[in-house]
């Protein structure tokens, strides 16, 4: 689970970057396949909701994520 959360986070943070250049993640695996999906679903799912011009600070949503996942929190 742990190796979900960071990979989780990971993406989360790098979508964070606005307009800066984002490196390629290689998705060589079905674990980060879906991994990557989880993060477009969420993003998509986000946007749905609150529209695009809505904003969240991304750093704040990430560790939020990572607590959940880790189950630090409920």
């Amino acid at each position: 689970m742990k190796h979900y959360s960071l990979i989780l986070v990971s993406l989360l943070v790098l979508s964070s970057c606005g307009n800066k250049k984002i490196p390629s993640v290689a998705l060589k695996n079905a674990e980060d396949s879906v991994s990557y999906y989880i993060g477009v679903h969420l993003a998509n799912q986000y946007l749905l909701t609150n529209g695009t011009d809505s904003f969240i600070n991304i750093n704040a949503f990430a560790m939020g994520a990572k607590d959940a996942l880790d189950k630090k929190v409920t």
